[in-house]
């Protein structure tokens, strides 16, 4: 049975019965299969496929593929490995079918992330996905041991959450960067690599307000998109960003080494100053963007066990909105700890986790409330 067979039965009913595909959505299934004399087993998974169609995209693009309980949960849902293998097939004919530009490098690399992870949990081939200080220190084994030791004293200062966040060759570079650094900040670009299809940014440096939003804008003022950010505090007071970046359509930078190297001293120059000054780019509104229902919504979660809540914010989406969102958080003392951003078209729906200055979620009722209306004057006015 082909996978376009499917996703061609999936945009049949999908154009002409909507979102519903229970009841009389079903039934065309069924006539589908009975027509084309596809087997019991086969009516039963191109059934789970078009009840199931949105999962694999709305978890990539989300969800927090480094939290063990959200792959597990999806696994659950998958069930085997001809699932898994149908539903990533169905979602990539599905949202390149939806709309070819939403379809780009980020997207590849967040549904093959999720692909594999899922794969391992299925097949039980390792543990866990997540990634711990033990295997990360395999990496340093052909290392001086002068090297090591810089390297080990790093650590000391990190906490689990970061070395549980991302692969122990992404932490073997990030830490080599940071251990030969000649100042107290040090900012790199790393190219594309097997793990994420686009650019991703590391930044080190002391930890205060406006670090994040500083970056932002001159990311900003280069035409650099942020897709995700996670953002480490540590203990010794500074801070570790990690954050992807994509050009404005998604995909990785088109730069030489002279054009990186210039962003890297820009956003090394800002943040080297004692007071910290965000930039604040003013680019022309596209003229539809007057036109569009600017009506944000804004949806709340506390989530107790990572000190944060979390903020799923949909509105239209326009240049500087990042910088927008940022500069609120800023003004009402909310330090980002994680963001992912998301571009549907005309729409942006971004997720942040964010806490108070004394790193607990933001459970006063009136200081959540100020950051919600402030938020949605921003976007909305």
């Amino acid at each position: 049975m082909e996978i376009l067979y499917i996703a061609g039965l999936y945009h049949d009913i999908g154009k002409g019965r909507g979102k519903d595909h229970s009841g009389l959505g079903m039934k065309i299934v069924k006539r589908f299969c009975e027509r084309h004399r596809l087997t019991k087993k086969d009516t039963d998974l191109i059934k789970w496929l078009v009840k199931n169609h949105l999962k694999m995209s709305i978890t990539s693009q989300k969800e927090d593929l480094s939290n063990p309980k959200i792959i597990n949960n999806f696994t659950e849902i998958i069930g085997n490995e001809e699932r898994l293998n149908y539903l990533y097939c169905l979602t990539v004919a599905d949202i390149s079918a939806t709309n070819p530009n939403l379809w780009n490098s980020w997207n590849e690399s967040l549904l093959n992330d999720l692909y594999f992870k899922t794969l391992n949990t299925i097949n039980f081939k390792q543990e866990s996905f997540r990634f711990s200080k033990s295997a990360a220190e395999k990496q340093f084994s052909s290392k001086t041991k002068s090297d090591q030791l810089k390297v080990r004293e790093l650590w000391k200062n990190f906490y689990p959450s970061y070395f549980q966040s991302h692969s122990p060759e992404l932490i073997k570079d990030h830490s080599l960067v940071i251990t030969k650094r000649k100042s107290d900040t040090v900012v790199k670009v790393f190219p594309k690599n097997e793990t994420f299809n686009t650019d991703s940014l590391l930044v080190y440096t002391k930890d205060r307000l406006n670090v994040f939003r500083t970056i932002v804008g001159e990311l900003d003022s280069q035409n650099i998109n942020v897709l995700e950010a996670s953002l480490y505090g540590t203990k010794n007071g500074y801070c570790l960003d990690h954050i992807i970046i994509s050009d404005p359509k998604g995909d990785p930078l088109q730069l030489n080494k002279d054009q990186i190297r210039d962003i890297e001293l820009r956003i090394t120059r800002s943040l080297e100053k004692d007071k910290l000054k965000p930039k604040l780019v003013k680019k022309k509104l596209p003229r539809h963007f007057l036109t569009l229902k600017k009506d944000t919504q804004i949806e709340i979660n506390h989530d107790m066990v990572n000190r944060w809540t979390q903020l799923d914010i949909k509105t239209a989406d326009r240049p500087g909105l990042l910088s927008s969102i940022c500069s609120v958080f800023a003004k009402n003392n909310a330090s980002i700890k994680k963001a992912r951003i998301s571009t549907y078209g005309e729409r942006a729906e971004d997720r942040f986790c964010i806490s108070s200055l004394e790193e607990t979620p933001f459970l006063k009722k009136s200081e959540l409330d100020k950051l919600i209306s402030e938020l949605k004057t921003s976007l909305d006015g």
